[in-house]
């Protein structure tokens, strides 16, 4: 496959900085939407909305982005399955809303598959439908409510959240409640990675860092009368008066962990300049939560936007080379990631 030629080539992987094209280039930003978002695992929705038998939600995975046409299908025995949404005999979107059915059929030309994607009759034809009349199924996992799939995803799922797993296996996951009124949408005109090296620069006193193979933690210390985890023994943080977990999973997820309950921050690049943040708010202990400090949370999200589009806006400066992380950070950690998928898919 041929690619657009771009400043990121192997020969700069150790450059000391990353050259600014990256943050506004669009045949870098294609790049990335193949070799990397098309690769990885998204989070897609939660499991308590599809337990009903029957239900078919059609769904587009990164919206703006891969717009990859979905079905998330709930059986017949309550199995959950990801199904493509176009129909193998002529490439119609087979369901455009959501809908309690037994079987699928295409709108077009009337092929019939069932919940499981089975080809049941091709239409004007009397040949037995093969294996490859059925509709493509995507890998589904679940972590808590939280549903995850991907087109390649090119780690095993269990890799790629075992550092969620490893410090916080033991609290409620499958006790999480969404909370719609802390939840929301923002719109910020800035590169995805500049809001990724924003979280990733962690300031201040008490904060642990841990580069992950695939991602970033950073444990915060309590102060003042803030609550903490109650760990269990054989934690490693155990006897440590921890107050939040903040973890970003390679490429664009981000959990913030409170004891109080769970931030899930999806970030959706659109353009090389525009991306959407997706916060979705779940709570295990509501007592815990201070209503103020979760409208702080919000409004530190929108400073944020305003910062990131302010050095989106300075990075079209003539003057301005490229930005240079410092040696052993979590932003070179996460620029390092950046630049290996990139070479990799150009391979």
């Amino acid at each position: 496959m041929s690619r657009s030629p771009s400043i990121l080539t192997p020969n700069l992987l150790p450059a000391p900085f990353l050259p600014k094209d990256l943050y506004q280039s669009m045949a870098i930003f294609s790049r990335m939407r193949e070799d990397i978002f098309a690769k990885s695992w998204q989070c897609v929705g939660m499991n308590s909305h599809f337990q009903q038998a029957g239900i078919v939600q059609p769904f587009l995975l990164m919206e703006d982005l891969l717009d990859e046409p979905l079905l998330m299908i709930c059986d017949e025995q309550k199995t959950l399955h990801c199904l493509s949404n176009v129909c193998p005999q002529c490439g119609s979107i087979l369901l455009r809303e959501r809908n309690q059915l037994t079987e699928l059929r295409c709108p077009q030309d009337g092929s019939r598959y069932s919940l499981q994607g089975q080809c049941l009759e091709i239409a004007q034809s009397a040949e037995p439908p093969q294996t490859s009349d059925h509709l493509p199924m995507l890998n589904l996992r679940g972590f808590g409510d939280l549903l995850f799939t991907g087109v390649t995803a090119s780690t095993p799922f269990e890799q790629w959240i075992q550092p969620i797993t490893d410090r916080t296996g033991k609290m409620a996951w499958s006790k999480l409640v969404h909370e719609g009124e802390y939840s929301h949408s923002i719109h910020i005109e800035a590169n995805w990675t500049l809001y990724v090296d924003h979280v990733l620069t962690q300031r201040g006193d008490g904060i642990k860092q841990h580069l992950l193979a695939e991602g970033v933690m950073h444990l915060r210390n309590a102060k003042s009368d803030a609550p903490i985890f109650d760990l269990p023994d054989g934690h490693p943080d155990r006897g440590q008066s921890i107050s939040a977990m903040h973890c970003w999973l390679w490429p664009n997820l981000l959990l913030d962990i409170y004891p109080w309950g769970v931030v899930v921050r999806i970030i959706d690049p659109i353009a090389p300049s525009e991306t959407r943040i997706r916060s979705e708010s779940f709570l295990w202990h509501p007592d815990l939560l201070d209503p103020l400090f979760a409208e702080l949370l919000h409004h530190a999200e929108l400073d944020r936007a305003s910062q990131l589009e302010s050095q989106q806006r300075g990075m079209q400066s003539r003057l301005f080379r490229g930005k240079h992380p410092a040696e052993g950070s979590a932003m070179q950690h996460f620029h390092k990631m950046l630049m290996t998928s990139i070479k990799q898919g150009s391979d």
